[in-house]
């Protein structure tokens, strides 16, 4: 039985990434035998499982992927983490998978390495305990979770700035424990640090690796990050690049309300 699903979370505005992200991870991970699965809006990927959740909140289309997976463990990926190298982490996910089988009490190994670390020395070699109330205790980095915590600390009206920055702080309630990668521990999955994809534009690495997989992209129509550009960390400039395309649209509006009401509806019920 295969106990874990590699969960591609996406959308359909980030589809031009898709051919150079499988295309390197059918290069770099042959041998992988876990059922993959894309996660978007409405599009279509050839030879890929693809669930498709016409909204476009992060959240919900990630919560309701959940509940087709059959594997008791995913393993969530963005779909700008482009694999740049051969990938030789299976025994340190068949380890994981293990502890997770004999520790229900356990919520997540994270896959790298984290800043928040309470405890190096624990009974799971490489890995750290996470405090309770760590920033960033939610991550959409790599890692292998359990179907059923991630699937509580979902929200399913927030999107991954949210959740990482603010509803991690659900997971502090949670009895469920959660550990990480040690600082000396090498990386489990070699990829360009923090995608392909910086603020909706392309990294420079992202050409070097479409001319490695053979991959054509027409780069013009994001461009690319200018990593020596000054504003690149302003405040103003993040704002900018991340701000809603699709909010003069009815659907933008509809989702909107529709989470603002559920967040009432939480407040009212005290959750």
């Amino acid at each position: 039985m295969k106990k874990c699903t590699l969960l591609i979370n996406s959308c359909d505005a980030y589809s031009d990434v898709w051919d150079l992200f499988f295309k390197a991870l059918k290069v770099q991970w042959a041998d992988c035998e876990f059922p993959v699965i894309l996660n978007t809006e409405t599009k279509k990927y050839p030879g890929v499982k693809v669930l498709n959740f016409n909204t476009p909140c992060w959240g919900a289309r990630y919560k309701n992927a959940l509940k087709f997976i059959e594997t008791p463990y995913v393993i969530p990926i963005l779909e700008d983490f482009v694999l740049k190298e051969k990938f030789t982490g299976g025994e340190i996910i068949s380890k994981t998978v293990q502890w997770l089988d004999e520790n229900p009490d356990i919520g997540v190994f994270y896959l790298i390495q984290h800043p928040y670390i309470l405890q190096e020395k624990t009974e799971f070699e490489g890995f750290g305990l996470l405090p309770q109330r760590a920033e960033y205790k939610l991550s959409t980095q790599f890692a292998i979770w359990r179907k059923t915590y991630l699937d509580k600390c979902l929200k399913g009206i927030e999107n991954p700035w949210e959740w990482e920055l603010f509803v991690t702080r659900k997971a502090w309630r949670f009895k469920e424990r959660e550990y990480a990668l040690l600082e000396n521990e090498p990386d489990v999955f070699n990829i360009q640090f923090g995608g392909v994809i910086w603020r909706g534009l392309w990294h420079p690495e992202a050409k070097n690796l479409a001319e490695k997989y053979g991959v054509e992209i027409d780069f013009s129509k994001r461009g690319f990050m200018d990593l020596n550009d000054p504003n690149r960390r302003k405040n103003a400039y993040h704002v900018g690049r991340n701000f809603p395309k699709d909010i003069f649209k009815k659907i933008w509006w509809r989702e909107f309300f529709e989470r603002i009401r559920a967040e009432f509806r939480k407040i009212r019920l005290k959750i």
